[in-house]
């Protein structure tokens, strides 16, 4: 389920930690499970691929596009070079769009190939939306799930 927040409350509720919140339930797992400061990622699936999240709020008149910045990509490439691909970094990429008042729009499922054979700032386009390996999701708000809108590759 998910919890819907007042104009007064917004301001106190930390949008990243909601959205991880909201991926983990996606996946049917605990939020706090396997992900760790500086990991590179904030959980892990059952089936053990590790997860990064990032949530996109819609403000008033303005959309948040940027996913993965480019000096979020240098450091991430770094920390890889230095702790090696198979302990640091994420395999699918969770980009959650919310309204303003934290309900949640829609979704991609990017693994972390598509990021990486992107250059410089990875925004949320048509393009991504409409890749072969990425799968888009909606939310349903009457059946309080989410769906995908069209079928996986």
């Amino acid at each position: 389920m998910v919890v819907k927040f007042t104009d007064e409350q917004i301001p106190f509720v930390h949008v990243g930690h909601y959205g991880e919140a909201i991926a983990a339930e996606y996946f049917g797992v605990d939020p706090n499970i396997g992900g760790a400061l500086g990991a590179g990622y904030d959980f892990v699936t059952r089936d053990g691929r590790r997860v990064e999240v990032k949530t996109l709020k819609r403000n008033v008149g303005k959309t948040r596009n940027v996913i993965v910045s480019s000096n979020a990509r240098r450091t991430s490439e770094a920390n890889i070079l230095r702790r090696g691909e198979e302990t640091y970094g994420y395999d699918l990429l969770f980009a959650l769009r919310m309204d303003r008042t934290l309900c949640p729009l829609e979704a991609l499922l990017i693994p972390r190939s598509v990021i990486a054979a992107l250059s410089g700032t990875v925004t949320w386009s048509r393009a991504l939306e409409t890749h072969p390996d990425v799968m888009p999701l909606r939310w349903d708000e009457e059946n309080e799930a989410w769906v995908a809108t069209r079928d996986a590759a």
